[in-house]
């Protein structure tokens, strides 16, 4: 439930039917003092072609403030970088 809730989309999924899976999860190598980078590619599919729009929002602005809201609970959870994409 980590990376439902920190993806920020539990809320989406309970009312609109959408499932969110990590398809890769990379963490780079330690160089010297610095932190890991993490990056994570994640799909999430919707039961009708007509809920991508309310997740995805106006102007991409709901996916966006996800996407923010995300990265930073990923990254206080794994004290490391995160980048992540999110497609459909």
């Amino acid at each position: 439930m980590l990376m439902l809730s920190s993806l920020g989309l539990s809320a989406f999924c309970m009312m609109y039917s959408c499932e969110v899976r990590v398809t890769e999860f990379k963490e780079s190598p330690k160089s010297g003092n610095a932190k890991p980078i993490i990056r994570m590619k994640a799909t999430v599919l919707v039961e009708r072609d007509s809920q991508k729009g309310i997740v995805v929002g106006k102007g991409g602005q709901k996916i966006k403030d996800i996407g923010i809201a995300s990265r930073k609970e990923l990254e206080a959870f794994f004290q490391s970088k995160v980048s992540r994409v999110v497609c459909f």
